[in-house]
């Protein structure tokens, strides 16, 4: 099975990060393939609000880590994701 992780977490030896090392483990242990992606390694443009993309289908910007991993997330056959949430009282 092709596995897709997707990291929403700043810190690379947090919680959530041990969290997925584990299951990236334990998921090549079964013999999947296993992909995972750090979102604070990304280089992502932002949108400039240019709305060509409405009329074309496709974003004006030059091609960036978005556009790469929405190909892996398509590609995958099963998807993680997960990232950290602070609630204050």
């Amino acid at each position: 099975m092709k596995i897709l992780i997707i990291n929403g977490s700043p810190r690379k030896q947090g919680h959530i990060s041990k969290m997925l090392q584990l299951m990236e483990t334990e998921a090549r242990a079964n013999g999947d393939e296993v992909t995972v992606i750090r979102v604070a390694d990304l280089q992502i443009s932002p949108c400039i609000g240019c709305m060509s993309c409405r009329e074309k289908l496709k974003c004006c910007l030059p091609e960036d880590d978005a556009q790469r991993v929405l190909k892996q997330i398509e590609e995958a056959q099963a998807l993680c994701r997960c990232a950290h949430y602070h609630h204050r009282r």
